[in-house]
């Protein structure tokens, strides 16, 4: 027979602010890229790191502060080997792309609830520099994604495959 596990379950507490996605636990957050300089429209090569003891392998991605000017595509995370330690790392990949000149990356957000101290902990990683040139190509209206090719109708006189095999 399998000895029975105490469990110390308890509710959140109300008033979770903003940006509060369920990350339970303690954590740190580092943010980084190696792009110093790019163009408008390129992609900016993010990585997002979040540390320490918790749910991390429900953790949702970090978000920033002000995403205005930005065109983000989703985050991937690479997997850990030790996922069933409650403590480690997991590292969030994310390409987003300037849609204006910029002078930062802008700062990340994680909000967690830190069990040891029964409240809401905000962390915020520091604004890294980035030096965003005008695009070289022809100016975009908007951030709208490139017009498809133009395209033309094709008649196209069918056969059932019972027709071709017969012919």
């Amino acid at each position: 027979q399998i000895p029975a596990l105490p469990i110390n379950a308890r509710e959140l507490p109300p008033g979770a602010p903003e940006g509060f996605e369920d990350a339970i636990g303690q954590f740190e957050l580092n943010v980084s890229t190696t792009d110093e300089e790019v163009r408008e429209g390129d992609p900016v090569n993010i990585n997002i790191i979040v540390s320490g003891t918790g749910n991390l392998e429900t953790m949702n991605v970090p978000r920033p502060v002000d995403s205005d000017g930005w065109k983000p595509y989703p985050a991937s995370a690479q997997k850990r080997d030790d996922r069933r330690s409650a403590s480690g790392y997991i590292i969030f990949k994310q390409f987003r792309r300037p849609l204006r000149p910029h002078n930062q990356i802008p700062p990340f957000r994680l909000v967690y609830f830190d069990p040891e101290e029964e409240a809401y902990v905000s962390l915020m990683s520091d604004p890294i520099p980035l030096t965003v040139k005008p695009s070289s190509g022809p100016a975009r209206i908007g951030a709208s994604p490139p017009a498809a090719l133009p395209t033309r109708a094709v008649r196209c006189r069918c056969q059932s495959a019972a027709a071709v095999r017969a012919a």
